[in-house]
């Protein structure tokens, strides 16, 4: 689990080789779920992020 500034999050460490990688696969979730709701697409199939899917939101 990471816990720190950023959103508490579940991710697979073990399966990745580096603190680095863990990073990455956080950041690419999360610009996921902003460019759907910057696109008003549903959030659904995103990662389940513990925030309203508002522009506002994504602006954070």
């Amino acid at each position: 689990m990471m816990v720190d500034d950023l959103p508490s999050m579940y991710l697979d460490v073990y399966g990745s080789k580096n603190t680095i990688e863990v990073l990455q696969r956080y950041s690419d979730l999360a610009k996921e779920w902003i460019e759907n709701v910057e696109s008003e697409v549903c959030v659904d199939d995103c990662y389940p992020f513990n925030a309203q899917p508002t522009i506002e939101m994504s602006n954070m």
